[in-house]
């Protein structure tokens, strides 16, 4: 029997909306730049990086709807939930110790309003932690 993996743990597919700083907040958050070859997504609570050879596909506005948003104040709790019902996996094949980092929990994508109509949703990565390949 093949040795499992996490990747054989279904993630959780999260769509974000990208909102840009008002200057209401710290001005390092709500922020998009590019680091070297990657695209980075500072939101309130949580970074993420979109890299190369991760997807992006510009969209109209209106398929916004077609898109299930998930609040950045839900992250935690929908993380809590997914290491729960994929408790009894974790245990076996990691002996109780929970090593899977968000991105093993989540397959994220953060959705950006780019004007006239339009909108890109990028596939992305949460920033400083321990990708999975």
């Amino acid at each position: 029997m093949a040795p499992t993996t996490a990747q054989e743990i279904p993630s959780e597919k999260i769509y974000l909306l990208f909102q840009k700083n008002d200057g209401t907040y710290s001005k390092a958050l709500g922020k998009k730049f590019i680091d070297g070859d990657k695209l980075n997504f500072n939101l309130y609570r949580f970074y993420f990086t979109h890299k190369k050879y991760h997807t992006r596909d510009t969209l109209s506005i209106c398929d916004v709807k077609n898109y299930s948003l998930t609040e950045e104040s839900e992250l935690k709790e929908k993380e809590k939930k997914w290491r729960k019902d994929n408790e009894n996996f974790l245990k076996k094949y990691f002996g109780g110790v929970w090593v899977i980092d968000r991105n093993g929990v989540f397959n994220p994508y953060i959705i950006e309003e780019i004007g006239n109509g339009k909108i890109v949703v990028y596939q992305v990565d949460f920033r400083n932690e321990g990708a999975i390949p």
